[in-house]
């Protein structure tokens, strides 16, 4: 099952964004998730899950934006979504398509908290 250790590479992502600022906790992991990625999407979440239950982080909000495979016609121009993997051109029937979007798993954002304790009003280390 290739969706955990595709978790387990976001949640280290993740953790390298809370380890360069000292006195936080994640609050919120934001990624995007394309159709043609070959990644099963509740898979990926449920193994999140785990994974962050398992490091003492719970609570963490997850959120995942499925992205639509989004392709160019290579000799009319043509941008549109591909469906059901139909890789052919709907205004000139051609197969040469450049993937524009939807064949990735990307980290878009990490927010971070402060550490229980740590009040909202002291400046969080490196804001300075």
């Amino acid at each position: 099952m290739h969706e955990f250790s595709l978790a387990q590479k976001l949640f280290d992502q993740a953790l390298r964004v809370q380890n360069s600022n000292p006195g936080t906790r994640l609050q919120r992991i934001e990624f995007e998730l394309g159709s043609l990625s070959g990644v099963e999407p509740m898979q990926l979440l449920s193994s999140l899950e785990v994974i962050m239950t398992e490091a003492c982080q719970p609570g963490v909000e997850v959120v995942m934006h499925q992205v639509a495979l989004l392709a160019r016609c290579k000799t009319c121009g043509r941008e549109a979504e591909v469906v059901d993997f139909q890789f052919l051109c709907s205004r000139c029937g051609s197969h040469d398509l450049d993937i524009l979007q939807g064949d990735c798993l990307k980290l878009i954002s990490v927010d971070l908290a402060p550490l229980q304790g740590q009040s909202e009003s002291e400046p969080m280390p490196g804001s300075e």
